[in-house]
């Protein structure tokens, strides 16, 4: 599974889970850490406060592209600790450009 194919169909992907249930997913983020992939996904349904999940995309042993669950917990605290930096860089410069703007604006 490449990094087109996560993005195909509006950003969502259906995963399939041990019990054969389907459940829909929307491709928040793909990252490179550590020559490794990941994919940040969030649940499509519910109320939206459900935490997002992140995958290792690798390949199988014909060469597959598949998503893996990160069993290694400090392979999984390292990729979620560069995610959650990274967006949250993105997040506080929309703030401060927001915050400026806010500022700029001529007063009444």
């Amino acid at each position: 599974m490449s990094k087109d194919d996560l993005y195909e169909n509006d950003g969502n992907i259906v995963l399939v889970d041990e019990d054969d249930n389907e459940h829909e997913f929307a491709v928040i983020d793909i990252f490179d850490l550590e020559g490794k992939q990941y994919a940040v996904l969030q649940p499509v349904e519910g109320d939206g406060n459900e935490d997002a999940i992140i995958l290792r995309l690798e390949q199988d042993e014909v060469g597959n592209d598949l998503l893996a669950d990160i069993e290694d917990d400090l392979e999984w605290e390292a990729a979620a600790q560069y995610w959650e930096d990274n967006f949250s860089e993105e997040d506080d410069s929309l703030d401060d450009e927001l915050s400026e703007e806010d500022d700029s604006s001529p007063e009444e």
